[in-house]
């Protein structure tokens, strides 16, 4: 069976689960057989394995923490007074469930806002506003054009991607300004990144 290059990375993710025991039956057998055609990823798999033996050892050489430090801890920050405002939010159980019911209504009303709050800016395949008529084109950029370029020639015919780009490089751009379309349509066929701009039927 022979991977696609989206399927062989899709496996090498899994690739820690694997190690670790914790993919399914379906899954392990998926990053087994892709073993089999693959050399490379054996070698993954056989490094990770290493490097799970290495932390292994390590947290075995590393002691655990004992409790008695954390109770240390606890009774010192316990003997501290807690001076001011924050001391009694902490010395009362009301006034803290009380600040934290506070805290919680206001990012509330703030994710509220923010939801019915339209943003200020548009991107250049965003669905179009109403404009009435428009021109609409079919338009192929040459493969060494950047996306600053295209992004950069889109704003200066006001147009936007509508769809693309399909296998064959092709993008469906719409130009807003009816008023302009054949002046933007000129621009477009003339400039150097273009390879092909012509009106969609």
């Amino acid at each position: 069976m022979t991977f696609s290059k989206a399927e062989y990375e899709s496996v090498r993710e899994l690739i820690p689960l694997y190690v670790k025991g914790l993919l399914s039956d379906s899954q392990k057998a998926e990053v087994e057989k892709a073993m089999e055609d693959h050399a490379g990823l054996k070698d993954e798999i056989q490094q990770w394995k290493e490097i799970l033996t290495a932390y292994k050892a390590i947290e075995e050489k590393i002691p655990q923490p004992s409790g008695a430090v954390y109770s240390r801890i606890a009774a010192r920050i316990r003997e501290q007074d807690c001076p001011g405002l924050f001391g009694r939010f902490l010395a009362s159980k009301k006034l803290s469930f009380a600040f934290i019911a506070a805290q919680f209504l206001i990012i509330l009303a703030l994710g509220i806002y923010i939801v019915q709050t339209k943003p200020d800016y548009r991107t250049l395949n965003a669905p179009p506003k109403e404009t009435g008529s428009s021109l609409k084109i079919n338009i192929v950029f040459k493969e060494t054009a950047t996306e600053a370029e295209i992004r950069q020639l889109l704003l200066k015919v006001n147009a936007h991607i509508i769809d693309g780009p399909k296998r064959s490089g092709l993008y469906l751009i719409e130009v807003l300004f009816p008023e302009e379309a054949e002046k933007s349509l000129s621009v477009l066929q003339n400039n150097t990144i273009v390879e092909v701009a012509e009106k969609s039927y």
